[in-house]
């Protein structure tokens, strides 16, 4: 008995040193270690605030997808916070300085639109290393079966001696294949999400070979071949329409650039297009004519194979 009343009285001083314990550090919280904390609870409810808004409305798979190849590990709701963040805090000092509401909601809205530019740029980037580092894994995979080894197998080892968006995708197709999925089903997911025909044709290719059979390795060749056919394509087409797309860029950049640098240099000198009716019609007429041109040498100079 006097044992058992020991350890009762052991264990009740056990839990409250580790109640104690658990209440001293926030006693002796001071003003630096609460700012960290404000600003995760900002952080956490602005992410909130986002992921709710995704569940009413309707993103674009297109921005989904794109987070996916160019950034698998930040997530969407992440991504819509820091724009909103970004934009509100640009937007509120460009009004500051300009003391209007018209300027500060401008910026606003094109700071809010820079993420998901960036984002999209940086997929087409990891598309184009993508289509340009195939022709090699192609023939890396030909090779690998003419050696006896099953092109599950090869595509598992391959990626693992890869870097870049390949290293990515088929790392992403070996372990699909891995749970269970067929291998052609995973090369069709890579040819949707990186646009890349070549890799759709290899997965047809394994699907009739598993059908019917056939000198894979030869198809793999014949793919990689056409595959490095068509990059050299892109290259004479990308060189010989340089020019205009260059000047679609400039042309489209120019007028807002100016205008940048007009509302910080001297404010009130487009305070006439800015503080009228008539003058926010001109803009906004403006901006549609620029941008219906800039769509119009973009479809120009964009040529597809």
């Amino acid at each position: 008995m006097m044992g058992q009343r020991r350890l009762r009285l052991a264990a009740r001083r056990r839990l409250e040193s580790t109640r104690n314990d658990a209440e001293t550090p926030d006693d002796h919280h001071d003003s630096k270690s609460a700012s960290p904390d404000w600003l995760q609870r900002s952080a956490a409810w602005f992410e909130s605030v986002a992921a709710r808004t995704l569940e009413r409305v309707q993103i674009p798979a297109r921005l989904k997808g794109g987070l996916a190849i160019a950034s698998p590990h930040r997530r969407l709701p992440e991504l819509i916070a820091g724009s909103m963040l970004l934009a509100s805090a640009a937007g509120f000092v460009v009004a500051s300085l300009t003391g209007r509401v018209f300027p500060g909601a401008v910026v606003g809205a094109l700071v809010l639109a820079t993420p998901s530019t960036v984002l999209m740029i940086r997929v087409r980037q990891r598309r184009r290393v993508f289509a340009e580092g195939l022709p090699d894994v192609l023939h890396l995979l030909a090779g690998a079966t003419r050696s006896g080894l099953p092109l599950s197998r090869a595509i598992g080892v391959l990626a693992m001696e890869m870097d870049g968006p390949a290293e990515n995708e088929f790392s992403r197709a070996a372990a699909e294949v891995a749970l269970g999925q067929p291998l052609e089903r995973a090369l069709a997911g890579i040819g949707e999400r990186m646009r890349c025909d070549e890799v759709a044709w290899v997965g047809v290719a394994v699907e009739i070979h598993r059908q019917s059979g056939g000198n894979l390795a030869e198809v793999l060749d014949a793919v990689g071949d056409a595959a490095m056919l068509r990059q050299r394509l892109r290259r004479e087409i990308a060189s010989l329409t340089a020019e205009g797309r260059i000047s679609a860029v400039v042309l489209g950049l120019l007028p807002p650039g100016l205008a940048g640098v007009l509302l910080v240099v001297n404010p009130g000198y487009l305070a006439s297009l800015t503080g009228s009716s008539e003058g926010r019609a001109m803009l906004f007429g403006a901006f549609a004519a620029m941008l219906v041109g800039f769509v119009w040498m973009h479809r120009i100079v964009s040529v597809e194979i």
